[in-house]
C-alpha cells in the first residue's frame, strides 16, 4: 500500500508540471493568438438612413456590440470636440478628424450589427454631406479608410483575444488549485484524474491548434513575399499593392 502511494504522489506531480507547461505555453500564445482569423476590409453598398449608400464593412470575430460601440464612439471623437451621436441606429460624427484621410472635418455614419461571429462594423464617410466616398473615389481616401477600419478592428479583436486567454488561463488556474487540494486524498484523486488528464489534453490541443494557425499565416506570408520579389518594376502600382499587403500580413502575425 506504500508502494502505491509512493507511485501515486509520483504521478501527480508529473501532472502538476505539465499543468505549469501548459500555463507557460497559454502565456506564450497570448501575443500571437489575436492571429487567429485574418482581418479584412471590403466595400459594400447597403442600406442606411441615407438610403442604399457605398460604405466599407468590417467583421469583428467573437466580439461584443456594446464593446465595439464604445471603443468606435471614442475612435470618432479623437482629434475633434465634436461628440459621436446615435441617429436612427447609427453612430453618427458630423465633424470627424483623419488628417491621413482629409485635412477638413468630415461626416462618417457607423452602422454595428451583432452576429454570430462577432460584430460587423460598416462605415459610410461623405465630405459634401451628398457624395459617399466608394471604390471610385481618391485611391488615398480609400486607402486611408480601409486602414483606419482594419487597425481599429484589429486592436479589438487583440482585446477579444487577450480576454479569452486570461479566460482560459483562470480556468487552468482553478485546475491547478483543483489538483493540489485532491493530491492528500487518495481516493478522491483516483476518482478525477482521469477527467484532468481529458482537460489537459483539450487546452493541449488548443496550443497545437494555434500553432497550426500560426503556420498558415507564416506560409502566407512568405507566398505574398515571392509575389512581391518576382515583379521586376518596383514602381508599378501592382508592386506597391503586393509590398502593401505584405506588410499588412507581417503586421497581423
Amino acid at each position: 500500500m506504500v508502494i502505491i502511494t509512493y507511485l501515486y504522489s509520483k504521478i501527480s506531480n508529473a501532472m502538476k508540471k505539465f499543468i505549469s507547461f501548459i500555463q507557460a505555453a497559454l502565456l506564450f500564445a497570448s501575443g500571437t493568438v489575436f492571429a487567429q482569423k485574418e482581418i479584412n476590409v471590403m466595400a459594400v453598398n447597403k442600406e442606411m438612413s441615407r438610403g442604399l449608400q457605398p460604405g466599407y464593412m468590417v467583421n469583428i470575430p467573437e466580439a461584443k456590440i456594446k464593446d465595439i460601440r464604445s471603443a468606435y464612439e471614442k475612435r470618432l471623437e479623437e482629434n475633434t470636440k465634436v461628440n459621436a451621436k446615435e441617429v436612427e441606429a447609427e453612430l453618427v460624427n458630423y465633424g470627424a478628424v483623419n488628417k491621413n484621410f482629409s485635412e477638413h472635418p468630415f461626416i462618417i455614419y457607423a452602422r454595428l450589427v451583432e452576429t454570430i461571429e462577432g460584430v460587423e462594423l460598416t462605415a459610410f464617410v461623405t465630405e459634401d454631406s451628398l457624395n459617399f466616398l466608394n471604390e471610385s473615389s481618391s485611391p488615398d481616401k480609400v486607402a486611408a479608410l480601409k486602414k483606419s477600419l482594419h487597425d481599429f478592428s484589429v486592436e479589438e479583436y487583440k482585446k477579444v483575444a487577450s480576454k479569452q486567454l486570461e479566460a482560459e488561463n483562470d480556468k487552468l488556474n482553478e485546475l491547478k488549485k483543483t489538483l493540489d487540494s485532491q493530491i492528500s486524498d487518495e481516493n478522491s484523486n483516483t476518482k478525477s484524474i482521469g477527467s484532468k488528464q481529458r482537460e489537459i489534453e483539450n487546452y493541449k490541443s488548443k496550443i497545437e491548434t494555434n500553432k497550426t494557425q500560426q503556420a498558415a499565416k507564416t506560409d502566407q506570408i512568405a507566398s505574398q513575399k515571392k509575389l512581391a520579389d518576382g515583379i521586376a518594376d518596383k514602381n508599378t502600382p501592382e508592386y506597391s499593392l503586393a509590398a502593401k499587403n505584405l506588410k499588412k500580413y507581417e503586421g497581423e502575425k
